[in-house]
């Protein structure tokens, strides 16, 4: 086979195309980018599907309670296997789901979606609220391990102590004054109002930060793509 039917039957000329496809949507919206699109979305939705079946469904709902339920009513054959009863709760659940091809029974679908919506709040809000307030604000006000933690960091980063005390003094400093900047009953007038002002500049800080970071990772992307490219080029025989 030549050089050049080698190089362009490829599964890598194959992504470059692909990538190039993608990528025309800067000019303008065109076919080549719609037929990128759908075939991203349908491989997703297959590959999803595939992953959920095997996964999640096999394991988890047809062999302890599906197969061994079509067993005992002599639908399937083969050796018994010993049957969940339990399962039938979410096996309930999941047919629920399918109430939404007929109208008149789609109310049906709130079930499991209360259930999701109920179980899920009950086990993130509390995990939430530990992590990212209880954690973070005693974090603020003092090392969990007390001098010792300050000084695990110094070590840890290759700090001097004093600086990782400063540092420590600034963040609670920093809070207390984002907290400040969001306290309206009282007027942000003088040394009260400045020290709010210095609030709103730490928010920018974190912002700003923010943003970039996002804007990194993004164009960290792009790179990646860009450099895929130009090894696709490269490897055009000559």
């Amino acid at each position: 086979m030549p050089a050049i039917l080698t190089w362009l039957i490829s599964w890598k000329t194959l992504a470059a195309i692909l990538t190039l496809a993608i990528m025309s949507f800067l000019y303008k919206e065109n076919p080549f980018y719609r037929f990128a699109e759908y075939l991203f979305v349908g491989l997703s939705a297959g590959y999803g599907f595939a992953m959920t079946y095997h996964l999640a469904m096999k394991p988890n709902l047809l062999r302890p309670f599906i197969i061994p339920l079509l067993q005992r009513i002599h639908i399937l054959g083969g050796e018994p296997l010993p049957i969940n009863w339990w399962y039938i709760i979410p096996t309930f659940f999941a047919l629920c789901y399918l109430s939404v091809i007929v109208p008149k029974y789609s109310n049906i679908i709130r079930l499991p979606f209360a259930f999701l919506l109920g179980l899920g709040s009950g086990m993130a809000i509390p995990r939430s609220f530990q992590a990212a307030i209880l954690e973070q604000l005693w974090d603020t006000i003092l090392h969990p391990k007390g001098y010792h933690g300050y000084v695990d960091m110094s070590e840890k980063y290759g700090w001097s102590l004093t600086l990782v005390v400063v540092s420590a003094i600034i963040i609670f400093v920093s809070v207390l004054a984002v907290l400040a900047y969001f306290f309206f009953s009282k007027p942000h007038k003088g040394a009260y109002g400045k020290f709010a002002r210095f609030g709103i500049i730490i928010l920018m800080i974190g912002f700003g930060a923010s943003f970039g970071s996002t804007v990194m990772a993004r164009f960290s992307l792009l790179i990646g793509r860009l450099m895929f490219l130009l090894s696709w080029i490269s490897g055009f025989p000559h």
